[in-house]
């Protein structure tokens, strides 16, 4: 009766044990929170009065130049099992105005860090990008399996662009100023020999040449049948 008692004793505690092993993996599982849905595929930009917060505390200490957005992203917690860490991050921003994601940051392009406890992360982008899209990794959970775009800090003079340049287009480009590469009234260089002699010459040539092997090789043949009649004539 002992031994029976003993061995249900150590079952049940074999069997709690499993359960507190199985606990802290079950919590600590990576997930993969998406960007709030209401801010997925919606073009924001970071200057919209919604989201931008330059020139107030929450843009304090975030340093951008006038051509540059700062786009501040949290994963908000989900009770008891908060996100312990960001594994892995990839925004989309569209920058050509067709509505899909065309440039791209990950984790390693901003900076990491936490604000009372919840995952923070800053990322910087060229001014007028649209926000378009964003995935992530975390261990842990967030509220609702996602992750929020919390403000902006935005800049306010778009990026220069900038084009190849064109064949004599110096500097200044188009029809204006800069420097060519070609002296104006130069005509253009050609691979087509101009219409001259040289074809001509070519034809007199070979002309004189025909002729020239044509008399040695009637020479030769009378020369050889005047030797042959002089052998075979009897006289």
């Amino acid at each position: 009766m002992a031994l029976r008692r003993l061995t249900m004793l150590a079952g049940a505690a074999a069997a709690g044990a499993a359960v507190v092993l199985m606990v802290p993996s079950v919590a600590w599982a990576n997930t993969t929170p998406s960007l709030l849905a209401g801010q997925t595929g919606k073009d924001i930009l970071a200057s919209d009065s919604t989201f931008n917060k330059e020139g107030q505390s929450e843009c304090a200490g975030i340093t951008h130049s006038a051509t540059q957005d700062a786009w501040v992203f949290n994963w908000p917690g989900g009770g008891p099992n908060n996100p312990g860490d960001l594994v892995s991050v990839t925004i989309g921003w569209d920058n050509t105005g067709d509505h899909t994601a065309d440039v791209f940051k990950t984790k390693s392009d901003g900076t990491l860090t936490t604000d009372n406890g919840t995952l923070k992360w800053v990322v910087i982008t060229p001014h007028g990008l649209r926000l378009e899209s964003g995935v992530s990794e975390v261990t842990g959970q967030t509220a609702n399996g996602s992750f929020v775009l919390t403000h902006t800090c935005a800049g306010t003079q778009t990026p220069p662009t900038t084009t190849s340049p064109g064949g004599g287009g110096g500097g200044g480009g188009g029809d204006g100023g800069g420097s060519s590469s070609t002296t104006p009234g130069t005509p253009p260089t050609t691979t087509t020999p101009p219409s001259g002699h040289l074809p001509v010459t070519g034809v007199a040539i070979g002309g004189f040449v025909v002729a020239g092997v044509g008399l040695i090789a009637g020479g030769t043949a009378l020369m050889f049948f005047r030797r042959r009649r002089d052998t075979t004539d009897p006289s």
